[in-house]
Order: structure tokens, then sequence, then C-alpha cells
């Protein structure tokens, strides 16, 4: 899990665009990275594409 934190953390402070692919409606448990990434990023109010957005998605 800390890998990912650290990895999300560069992202956003790299600036990459980050595109949330939304949850997955086939899983019954939520995943713990997804949580902890939209965490970070909220809290940093850092700006996502939502995927539905994306021309051709």
């Amino acid at each position: 899990m800390k890998r990912n934190q650290a990895w999300i953390i560069k992202m956003v402070r790299e600036g990459y665009e980050i595109v949330d692919i939304g949850i997955d409606p086939t899983r019954s448990i939520r995943s713990h990275f997804y949580k902890m990434e939209k965490q970070i990023i909220n809290q940093k109010h850092y700006p996502i594409i939502p995927y539905g957005s994306i021309i051709g998605a």
C-alpha cells in the first residue's frame, strides 16, 4: 500500500493527468488502493478526468 501511495503522490507532484475509471460494479468489495488514491487526490484538490468524458470510451 505504501508503494502505491508514494506512486500516486509522485504522479500528482509531476502533474500527470489522472483518469478515474470509477468503481468496478462487478466487485462486492471495494479496493483499498482505489480508496486511498481517491483520498489523496481529493485532499490535494487535484483534477481528474472522468473515464466517461473521454471520446470513444
